[in-house]
């Protein structure tokens, strides 16, 4: 988190085949990826199938995505 832009945005969407939680922060700098915050844990994400990291232009994306039915 930035001082500058001390919020964030979250949006939950739910897809036939997954759920995916958007997680944006408003920043110059990059996003820490949730591995390096919660690295000394043995699965930390435990029931989140994906997770990816975006950059575009003032924002730090982290996007978690849950797949349901035979995916999961």
């Amino acid at each position: 988190m930035d001082i500058r832009h001390p919020q964030v945005e979250v949006t939950l969407n739910q897809f036939p085949d997954r759920i995916e939680v958007t997680i944006v922060h408003h920043a110059d700098g990059p996003s820490v990826g949730l591995h390096t915050l919660l690295r000394a844990g043995a699965n930390p994400m435990e029931g989140v199938d994906r997770v990816q990291y975006e950059k575009k232009a003032d924002s730090s994306i982290t996007r978690l995505t849950k797949f349901l039915g035979p995916h999961a």
